[in-house]
């Protein structure tokens, strides 16, 4: 038998003994070919940017040690494994032990099958106890795990039978015949079959014929449960972010939780007002309701594009349309810029030269933090005549908000100083994270030096931002420079609008802004 199975488990950077590690949690099929339940590998290194360069490749190690693995994976086992797992079953048991054992007791056993009766009587030292029939199936091979199955509950799908050795289907095939109870046997002592235990077997089979051992059928249709498809969903989306990846991830851990982990084909679209009423009672954001329902959608869309194991597509028509989440979870509460008084008093007080420079560049530029704290000095370069930050992929790859954002933005006069004579690098040290942003750092150096101005909540570094659009805007230019400055518009590589406003005009409109805050330092 042939296995040809793929894993792409999500991968996170974690510190030990002081250098960074790509981590991977070993999906459950694969537990019984590691020693533990992760897999590392080193990047060699504990910086943070280094690390996330050399991620990809250490990821690529992982991930053909997993295939290599998953090429012990047995067909016949994986193709009955949702069943043996619903089942209560631990299907490590056939990998470590070759063997899988389920326990039956009472009604399910084959004792009550023949005499009716739940319970035995057990007589010891005089004292008589009355303990409930058990019975324990270990299945050492295909054909004892066929049975097993159909001990279940259960049938086996023929295409599985077929892929087994031949003496295997032989002995399945021969355990599809009901057992029957033998005349030969009845008629070697006759009286015990009159009366008592045996009269009852002989009226319980009599009533209830004994069912074959094993029960084979050419199309066992079983639908796909919610979390049947969760990595298959999320691998498909590995391109992404890792903090995409994560919120993808707790979207289908809350489906399975407030609407439960149900078969595809019986979600409605009432099962979202489940979802987001539940999210509503726990004071989730508006916007966070309808993040987690998208990505919760994201899985039945999935299904509809995608077959089973068995080639069969997962989902005919996605359940999930035309659903209004108005009303539901927490207004927003946007940012509001800081007031004139707050940025003197902001850029008065006894700031570090590396947070004074980017809070500099911020006010007098519009760059979002995480545009500004990613900035190089290979990135500040002249273009069209005018020495401008750029935030195109022209010099290396720039991380932006989206194809908008990608600007050429003129530096202004007065910011020339506070850069000073250039260097090599990036502009600023802020940690990156796995997703490749420094906007956490960054954002954690410079709201201490915010809070001590004012204790609005709704005043944070995004807010000089929102200052740098009210100057644009009071200048009276039109909407669309605002826009180019600012990454609102096409942004400069869309190509097919034109090149936008010249460098030369949008210098001249940022060198209008007048900061006294800036020049007060």
């Amino acid at each position: 038998m042939v296995s040809n199975y793929k894993f792409l488990p999500p991968y996170t950077l974690v510190e030990r003994k002081s250098k960074l590690y790509v981590c991977i949690t070993v999906p459950l099929e694969l537990r019984p070919f590691y020693a533990a339940t992760q897999v590392r590998r080193s990047t060699g290194t504990i910086d943070k940017a280094v690390a996330n360069e050399r991620a990809a490749q250490k990821y690529s190690e992982i991930l053909a040690d997993l295939d290599e693995k998953a090429t012990s994976l047995d067909p016949f086992i994986e193709g009955l494994r949702r069943t043996l797992v619903a089942c209560g079953l631990d299907v490590a048991e056939w990998y470590t032990k070759g063997t899988l054992t389920k326990d039956f007791y009472g009604k399910d056993t084959t004792a009550y099958q023949l005499s009716g009766q739940t319970t035995h009587t057990i007589s010891h030292e005089g004292k008589i106890r009355i303990v409930t029939v058990k019975e324990t199936h270990k299945a050492e091979d295909y054909a004892d795990v066929a049975e097993l199955i159909t001990r279940l509950g259960y049938s086996v799908p023929k295409h599985l039978i077929e892929m087994l050795p031949e003496e295997q289907q032989v002995k399945v095939h021969d355990f599809t015949v009901p057992t029957a109870l033998k005349a030969s046997v009845l008629l070697e002592n006759p009286s015990q079959w009159t009366s008592g235990i045996g009269a009852q077997i002989v009226k319980n089979v009599e009533e209830n014929p004994l069912r074959p051992r094993v029960e084979v059928k050419e199309d066992v249709a079983v639908s796909s449960r919610y979390s049947d498809v969760v990595e298959d969903y999320l691998a498909s989306k590995s391109s992404e972010a890792k903090k995409e990846q994560s919120q993808r991830r707790l979207a289908c851990e809350r489906v399975i939780k407030y609407c439960g982990d149900l078969p595809l084909i019986e979600y409605t679209p009432l099962h979202t007002y489940d979802l987001a009423k539940a999210m509503h009672e726990e004071d989730f954001s508006s916007a966070m309701i309808k993040k987690m329902v998208s990505y919760g959608r994201g899985l039945f869309k999935y299904a509809v594009k995608n077959r089973d194991g068995q080639g069969r597509q997962l989902l005919q028509v996605q359940p999930w349309i035309d659903i209004e989440l108005d009303g539901y979870g927490v207004a927003p509460r946007e940012y509001i810029p800081l007031s004139n008084d707050d940025l003197h008093a902001l850029f008065a007080q006894d700031i570090p030269q590396q947070e004074r420079l980017l809070l500099s560049i911020m006010v007098s530029t519009g760059m979002r933090l995480d545009e500004a704290a990613l900035m190089t000095w290979e990135r500040l370069a002249f273009f069209d005549g005018v020495w401008c930050f750029s935030l195109v992929n022209d010099v290396e790859d720039v991380k932006v908000k989206n194809r908008g954002s990608m600007r050429y933005i003129p530096v202004p006069e007065i910011l020339k100083p506070i850069l000073g004579n250039g260097g090599e690098g990036r502009l600023f040290t802020y940690r990156i994270d796995q997703d490749g942003k420094a906007q956490a750092k960054a954002s954690d150096a410079v709201m201490p030096y915010i809070r001590s101005v004012t204790q609005n909540d709704r005043k944070v570094a995004h807010s000089i931002r929102g200052n740098f659009k009210d100057f644009i805007r009071d200048l009276g230019v039109s909407k669309e420079i605002n826009d180019f400055i600012t990454g609102h518009a096409q942004g400069d590589v869309a190509g097919r609008y034109g090149k936008g406003p010249s460098m030369d005009k949008r210098l001249e409109v940022i060198n209008q802004i007048e900061h006294p805050w800036l020049e007060q330092t």
